[in-house]
């Protein structure tokens, strides 16, 4: 009986340890080769991923997103402004300052290439807090599937190609039924940034 009860308690212990490495297998993320990729403490991605999770259900009030959610400075890169830009100038909202970047474009060839292109900034807390909540009403709205997640080892690729920077976590795609987004943040003293948003394919 005792062997038999020390045996469960093994069972039990090894699923509760098994359970959470699994779990967190599922977040790990495979950067390709070339790819500069710094990670994040586990506890300060599940707090950015959190935020993300409240903002794509509508849940991040105006006055939150003023606090806690929006930084100084938010990039819409070239290649999310270029879909976006009509819709969002219609809606009164203009980049204060034009950006140039670099965009991840298809030619008629099939094949992928880059080609600099404007994007936009948002440099006062009130715009980038306009821009997001644009954003979400627009994209993040009516759609039948969100998930937030890690980026996979093409996205990566895709992203490090239309960026100056090395990559830093936080960093998740918010993929909306067929469209799929990158989005780069900061988390400081309980404060997520965002710096970075834009489109994101496979390369």
């Amino acid at each position: 009986m005792t062997r038999l009860f020390g045996i469960s308690l093994l069972i039990i212990f090894s699923i509760c340890v098994l359970i959470p490495v699994l779990l967190h297998a599922e977040e790990s993320v495979t950067v390709p080769n070339g790819v500069h990729y710094k990670q994040a403490s586990e506890e300060v991605n599940t707090q950015a991923r959190l935020m993300l999770e409240r903002y794509c259900a509508g849940k991040v009030t105006t006055d939150e997103m003023s606090t806690t959610f929006a930084g100084t400075k938010l990039i819409c890169a070239p290649g999310l402004w270029s879909v976006v830009k009509e819709q969002a100038e219609t809606a009164g909202i203009d980049s204060e300052i034009p950006t140039q970047g670099t965009k991840v474009v298809k030619g008629d060839d099939g094949k992928v290439h880059s080609e600099q292109a404007t994007g936009a900034a948002f440099r006062s807390t009130g715009r980038a807090v306009k821009f997001l909540t644009f954003f979400a009403k627009s994209n993040l709205t009516n759609v039948k599937k969100i998930t937030i997640r890690k980026a996979t080892p093409s996205e990566l690729r895709y992203f490090w190609a239309s960026i100056p920077f090395d990559i830093e976590e936080p960093l998740y795609v918010i993929a909306a039924d067929d469209k799929r987004y990158i989005v780069n943040v900061t988390y400081e003293d309980k404060k997520v940034a965002m710096l970075w948003f834009d489109v994101v394919g496979d390369l």
